[in-house]
């Protein structure tokens, strides 16, 4: 709580005959339809009590999850107008009678300025979660004490349906976000093969993690090799980029408690930021590494990191069945005995019946020498084709290879951003909605006598109409 405070000079006598204040309160109001942050619009508040309302302080306290409560405060005091944050463990005394009390409660100090202290509770679906406190000079507010008290109440019943439309927003972008990874998981588990599962992660993991580029590396023998990549059809074994690669996954799998150095792969491939994400079957063992890496500076790092490791754990369920199925019984079972033999004398045993049972072969059975080489069936033509939006593919219409037409449709795409804008909607009624309600109390307790009780009546009563057509 402030100390002792400033006494304003009192307002010109037009500003709250001229509605100036109410104007004010009802641009903040409609700025809850906007999407506006939740900090931008509290300060908004602070701003306009302080400038507008002519307080010499305003303050805000909420409680926030950990039942921890914060307060943002603006005080006339300070020179340049900034706003102060503080988060405490409990509400001071002083607040808790406001918190309690239905309505704006006025309380005149006991000291030789004469201010008055005015609060109101914030509800948020009937529950007390804050309050609203504001501080005047006893001349300002003794001459717009009709106006700042119903300012306050209004105030604190706009600031509870913010929160209300905060957290529905917050829900419906959580629900939306958790319907886009069930939506790939599901197109994970249909993947026919790992080379399959490996470019999906690439291509399509990149929009649910962030990331600028994604590369998918197994392992080989005693390396690694990469096997997608996004943005790319093949991978180069030669290529500068991919070696980078598999030598930040080789590092990973002999020291994977040391700390990972990524600076070698930014030199290469000009990552601003590399995060490296392992794939681990039910025993423990890493069966796939993700790389994910970002051109620029993400803008919140550790968000970034978060949304790199769900990737890969939603990877990692249909990752490993791809892996148990391709690698077959032979691999599963060299695999359970290798982490039962941990002795040296066991693993010198074993080397010596594998030396002996080549020998065996080698004598034995005749072979032929083949050499084999990987190559790559290039097409003569190629065309890319784009979407012309961004979305979750939801129906593919043609099948691998089928020939077709110009202006053919080939895919169905969900776009995420419609299903936002019934909830934008819904939004704006409740804001119309609250704003007629504060009209109507105040068409009831206008004057109805005099030139200018004629005019509020008429200009309330043109507000109310307009509010009705919009809400309709």
């Amino acid at each position: 709580m402030s100390g002792t405070a400033k006494v304003s000079s009192g307002p010109p006598a037009d500003v709250w005959a001229a509605g100036l204040l109410e104007r004010k309160l009802d641009e903040w109001a409609l700025s809850i339809s906007q999407d506006v942050d939740a900090g931008v619009f509290l300060r908004a508040w602070l701003t306009l009590t302080v400038h507008s309302a002519r307080a010499d302080v305003a303050e805000i306290w909420l409680q926030i999850q950990d039942q921890r409560w914060t307060r943002l405060q603006l005080s006339i005091d300070d020179a340049h107008g900034s706003i102060t944050s503080q988060t405490t463990d409990q509400l001071p005394e002083i607040y808790r009678s406001w918190l309690t009390t239905d309505g704006p409660q006025p309380l005149r100090k006991i000291d030789n300025l004469g201010a008055t202290q005015c609060g109101c509770r914030i509800r948020q679906g009937g529950q007390a979660v804050g309050v609203l406190w504001a501080e005047w000079g006893a001349s300002v507010f003794q001459g717009g004490q009709a106006t700042l008290i119903p300012f306050m109440g209004a105030s604190a019943e706009i600031l509870g349906d913010f929160l209300i439309q905060h957290e529905l927003r917050q829900l419906r972008r959580q629900h939306a976000d958790w319907r886009r990874w069930e939506d790939w998981l599901a197109t994970a588990r249909n993947c026919s093969s790992l080379a399959a599962l490996a470019e999906l992660i690439a291509q399509a993991g990149r929009g649910l993690s962030g990331s600028e580029r994604i590369a998918v590396l197994v392992p080989r023998g005693l390396g690694w090799k990469a096997v997608a990549a996004s943005g790319v059809d093949a991978i180069d074994p030669r290529s500068s980029t991919v070696n980078a690669w598999e030598r930040l996954a080789a590092q990973q799998s002999l020291t994977p408690s040391a700390p990972l150095e990524t600076d070698p792969v930014k030199e290469v491939t000009g990552a601003a930021a590399v995060e490296l994400c392992t794939l681990r079957n039910a025993e423990g063992d890493v069966t796939g590494v993700l790389i994910s890496e970002c051109f620029a500076l993400p803008a919140d790092r550790e968000a970034w990191q978060r949304q790199c490791q769900r990737l890969a754990e939603f990877a990692t369920s249909p990752w490993n069945a791809l892996s148990e199925r391709e690698q077959g019984l032979l691999a599963r079972w060299s695999r359970r005995w290798g982490r039962q033999w941990t002795t040296r004398g066991a693993w010198l045993g074993m080397a010596a019946a594998a030396l002996l049972g080549i020998g065996l072969l080698l004598a034995l059975v005749p072979a032929r020498l083949e050499i084999t080489a990987e190559g790559t069936l290039s097409p003569v033509n190629r065309r890319h084709v784009f979407a012309g939006t961004s979305g979750v593919v939801t129906r593919v219409l043609v099948k691998h290879g089928e020939t077709v037409q110009a202006g053919q449709r080939l895919a169905e795409l969900r776009d995420a951003q419609a299903d936002l804008e019934a909830a934008r909607i819904a939004g704006e009624l409740s804001t119309i909605q609250t704003r007629l309600n504060v009209v109507q109390a105040a068409r009831l307790n206008s004057p109805t006598s005099g030139n200018e009780g004629n005019s509020q009546s008429q200009r309330l009563a043109g507000e109310d109409a307009e509010l009705r057509q919009q809400l309709s």
